[in-house]
């Protein structure tokens, strides 16, 4: 089993990518919908509220052979927490910085993302090593995060106004490559492409996660073949959902994860 977590819905992408590739690979996803969203929060409430929400899900008879923090902020702040406390396998989802330089012919980039992502000193390091040449324009788009959210199950119309209303005018000519590092941008990803044009390139991290999940996949894996259940995959929730959330019942099978934060855990940003 993979195990996926976000603090909504956006990491569902990448458990669906994953699935229509190895449909013999049953999946379960957690969606933190209590603590949504993880970029608003500071890095210390998210890497202790991951560290906690982890341990919530295993108790609940869930045993993953590796989990997926399908989150690009909760990753760059929480990941190296999270292996010191658990023995599995984690895989991370962190900004495609390396991908999109070397595509690039005018050297200028946006990275499209939350508030904390573009802040937090990982993605500095990402384009220390990976970008250094490079012009790297960092915009933090939290309206962005809320309308992909939003839009789950109520259509692309929100997100497409958002992208022309707070990315498009913020775009310097020369960018001719977008890194789209929120995993709830990655569902639109052919929004982006509509709008911002064919001269800009849209990259995002699902083909490499997809590849890495496979890669630390006890041996044996295959791609392809026959779904191992006809059950539909888990979706645990933290909070109520609900009515924009309509549409999940038909998709997954949807259960209330009975959690509690942890002794001083603060929920406030």
């Amino acid at each position: 089993m993979v195990l996926f977590l976000d603090s909504g819905v956006g990491g569902l992408v990448y458990l669906e990518e994953f699935q229509s590739r190895f449909p013999g690979v049953p999946c379960c996803y957690v969606a933190d919908t209590a603590f949504f969203p993880y970029g608003s929060r500071s890095p210390r409430n998210v890497r202790d509220r991951l560290v906690a929400l982890v341990g919530a899900v295993l108790r609940e008879e869930i045993s993953p052979q590796v989990i997926v923090v399908a989150c690009n902020t909760a990753s760059v702040v929480a990941l190296e927490a999270l292996r010191r406390t658990y023995p599995h396998p984690f895989v991370g989802v962190v900004p495609a910085v390396k991908p999109a330089a070397a595509r690039t012919r005018s050297g200028h980039l946006a990275l499209l993302a939350t508030l904390q992502t573009t802040k937090d000193p990982y993605t500095d390091g990402l384009v220390k090593t990976f970008a250094r040449y490079c012009r790297v324009s960092r915009l933090g788009l939290p309206g962005l995060v809320q309308a992909a959210e939003e839009s789950f199950c109520s259509g692309e119309d929100g997100v497409a106004r958002v992208i022309e209303e707070e990315v498009v005018p913020c775009l310097a000519n020369d960018v001719d490559t977008v890194v789209l590092a929120c995993t709830h941008f990655v569902r639109y990803r052919h929004l982006f492409s509509q709008i911002l044009g064919p001269s800009v390139a849209v990259v995002d991290s699902l083909e490499g996660v997809v590849q890495r999940i496979a890669a630390v996949y006890p041996p044996g894996l295959r791609q392809g073949g026959s779904p191992a259940s006809e059950d539909k995959p888990f979706l645990f929730h933290t909070s109520p959902l609900s009515p924009r959330y309509s549409c999940i019942d038909g998709r997954y099978r949807v259960r209330n994860l009975a959690f509690l934060p942890t002794a001083g855990e603060v929920l406030s940003p």
